[in-house]
């Protein structure tokens, strides 16, 4: 496929994954509980059900045998829910400017994964993630991401995701 960037068109063929599709993909009427343990069937497709948009993050760190590009391709995917935790007795005194310093509390991130074989509509089941606590060095934050968050939390486990899709792909036999 020949896309033409900054005009607006493309040759005729398979579209790349766009927000219909991940609409679509975010769909869990008429799937059925699968008794099976997890497994990745085929191309993979990683959305971000909390802000339903593709997990690019994770999607570039597939093996390019496992990584989908284009709808059709798809044969499992991956929802993932994001939610914040407190690391216990762990804080971070910031400093305002303008205002006086408060403590915050140290966070880590869990992505709460949904596995569905796509192909057969059935949901497999999935794992939580947890990502690390934040950094020691020193990080500026908006008041706006502080309080979205509610504390500092630290990154996001994308490698690690990436890491259990490709040992589930190559540890789990897949059914026909």
């Amino acid at each position: 496929m020949l896309a033409l960037f900054g005009c607006g068109k493309s040759e005729e063929g398979p579209q790349p994954i766009g927000a219909a599709d991940v609409q679509t993909f975010l769909q869990d009427a008429g799937l059925e509980q699968s008794p099976l343990s997890v497994y990745i069937r085929g191309k993979v497709l990683v959305i971000n059900r909390t802000d339903r948009c593709v997990e690019g993050d994770v999607q570039t760190l597939l093996a390019p045998a496992r990584n989908a590009h284009v709808a059709a391709e798809v044969e499992t995917v991956v929802w993932i829910d994001w939610s914040t935790q407190e690391i216990q007795g762990d804080a971070y005194k910031t400093v305002f400017q303008k205002e006086p310093s408060k403590k915050l509390p140290a966070l880590v991130w869990n992505a709460d994964l949904t596995v569905v074989d796509w192909k057969r509509k059935q949901l497999l089941g999935g794992s939580r993630i947890t990502g690390t606590g934040p950094t020691e060095h020193y990080e500026k934050r908006t008041d706006e991401e502080l309080n979205k968050t509610g504390g500092i939390a630290g990154p996001r486990p994308f490698q690690a995701i990436a890491d259990y899709l490709a040992d589930t792909a190559q540890t789990v036999a897949v059914p026909p």
